[in-house]
C-alpha cells in the first residue's frame, strides 16, 4: 500500500483499515479477504470511508472488498 496514494483516498483508506485488521488479527491482508464477508465481522465493523476535497471532487468506498 501507497502511504501517498494517487487514486482514490478512499479505497485507500479502506485497503489501510483491513490492512490493520488483520494485523491484529495475527493475519495478513489476503488471509483476512479470503474469508467470507459475513464472517469477517469477527475482525472489523462494516465501514464506509468519503473523503471530499477542497476542490471539490468526492470519493465515497464502502467496506465491501472483494
Amino acid at each position: 500500500m501507497e502511504r501517498f496514494p494517487e487514486g482514490d483516498p478512499a479505497q485507500s483508506l479502506i485497503e489501510e483499515l483491513l490492512s490493520r485488521a488483520a494485523k491484529k488479527a495475527g493475519m495478513d491482508f489476503y488471509e483476512l479477504l479470503d474469508i467470507p464477508q459475513g464472517d469477517r465481522r469477527k475482525y472489523h465493523d462494516d465501514v464506509t470511508v468519503m473523503v471530499i476535497s477542497l476542490e471539490g471532487r468526492i470519493w465515497k468506498s464502502s467496506g465491501t472488498y472483494v
